[in-house]
């Protein structure tokens, strides 16, 4: 079975190159590739591109473009968005952690997975850490979803493993 086109979009940076970002399907697996305008034989896999070095220095981390503003080292969704753990329409928006703070239509990193150290937090080792409301916690909430973000190893630093969130019945 070969490989079938499924979406193609194109995205301008503001300047002169644009870049298309293509998926392909074949059988359940899609894949996405990023193209070159100019040279449409040219494209790099988009997992190479973000488990590469090269173009990606931390493979635990990606990029996302905030729809309102976020403190740094505040959870975030994939609307660009702090999920809240109390409203069950955010139950499956949790991405990661943004590892800066971030205005409307920043483009800002968020990691996913690893280490995030923080010199504010004063996490007690060892205990997991949840999305509660809109922060983090030790706590899990007690309305909505719970959704662990993964566990402190030390009062500074996460082990960032986001889990799947459980809805709570109220």
């Amino acid at each position: 079975m070969g490989w079938t086109k499924q979406d193609n979009k194109t995205y301008n940076n503001g300047k002169t190159n644009v870049i298309q970002l293509r998926a392909f399907r074949v059988g359940d697996v899609e894949r996405w590739f990023f193209y070159d305008s100019d040279n449409s034989d040219v494209k790099i896999d988009i997992l190479d591109f973000f488990n590469n070095p090269v173009f990606n220095p931390n493979p635990n981390a990606s990029f996302i473009t905030i729809t309102e503003s976020i403190p740094e080292f505040s959870p975030v969704g994939i609307d660009g968005k702090i999920p809240d753990s109390n409203k069950i329409e955010d139950r499956f928006k949790l991405i990661g952690l943004v590892t800066s703070a971030a205005a409307i239509n920043d483009t800002v990193q968020y990691r996913y997975n690893g280490e995030a150290s923080n010199q504010n937090w004063n996490w007690t080792p060892g205990l997991p850490v949840f999305l509660n409301g809109k922060t983090l916690s030790h706590n899990a909430p007690k309305n909505g979803f719970i959704i662990e973000i993964g566990v402190s190893k030390d009062a500074k630093t996460l082990i960032l493993n986001i889990k799947e969130s459980i809805k709570l019945f109220s």
